[in-house]
């Protein structure tokens, strides 16, 4: 019995542990972003897709997405600057480095700096990314964004049918 009791403290203090750094950003912090990584084939149209969506007005209000806008424009400005930046970088580089761990590592960085967003701006934020991935072809960000949106990557106990979108 003590066994047990020994084997149950320790699952309970590992779980502890990682909603303790799920919380105060640590396992975001550590999130990898290089496994599994997948090589990727970018041709023209990935390219064009993505300067299109540079090329979009961000953080409006979109009632399609139940998604309120930022809260004013300067907050709009400044969050399209991020997600802006990103896709010019990866305009640039995703030719150079094709690989899944390359666009993740710069998408890491990238909501690294929003951790002062609103929770409707952090979704949106969110979506963009996906839509980033989804552009090029990515099946998933490897959990790295439900890591930083919740502080744990609750994907992992759903399955794919049950939320598709974030992975």
């Amino acid at each position: 019995m003590s066994t047990l009791l020994k084997i149950l403290a320790l699952l309970v203090t590992l779980a502890a542990v990682v909603f303790v750094s799920g919380l105060t950003g640590i396992l975001f912090t550590l999130w990898p972003t290089s496994w599994p990584d997948q090589p990727l084939h970018v041709t023209d149209s990935e390219i064009t897709l993505l300067q299109r969506l540079r090329a979009e007005p961000k953080f409006y209000a979109d009632t399609k997405r139940f998604y309120p806008g930022a809260v004013n424009e300067t907050n709009r400005l400044e969050d399209e600057a991020l997600v802006n930046d990103l896709l010019s970088e990866l305009i640039v580089s995703i030719r150079t480095t094709p690989t899944k761990s390359h666009v993740l590592a710069r998408i890491k960085v990238i909501l690294s700096k929003a951790d002062d967003f609103d929770s409707e701006d952090q979704e949106r934020l969110a979506s963009y990314m996906e839509e980033a991935l989804r552009i090029l072809h990515i099946d998933s960000s490897n959990e790295l964004i439900n890591v930083w949106s919740f502080g744990f990557p609750y994907g992992w106990f759903l399955s794919h049918a049950e939320h598709p979108e974030r992975q």
